[in-house]
């Protein structure tokens, strides 16, 4: 079995799901989210510091901060 296929193996539905919404999502949805989420770690994130950010890059901060409050 071939690495790729052990990732698509342990990704569960729910994490697929998450990954489908955020691919939808605007960016100022994505920066909404950001200054909002709480999580057990600290994130302090600026207006003026997420703009300077494209929204792939966005998408993959929130999808590792989600991923990670869990």
């Amino acid at each position: 079995m071939t690495t790729i296929q052990k990732c698509k193996r342990a990704k569960s539905p729910s994490t697929e799901k998450l990954t489908t919404n955020l691919a939808g999502m605007s960016r100022s949805q994505l920066k909404r989210k950001l200054l909002s989420l709480k999580t057990r770690f600290p994130m302090d994130f600026t207006e003026e510091f997420l703009d300077s950010m494209s929204s792939d890059k966005l998408r993959h901060i929130l999808l590792a901060a989600l991923l990670n409050s869990r």
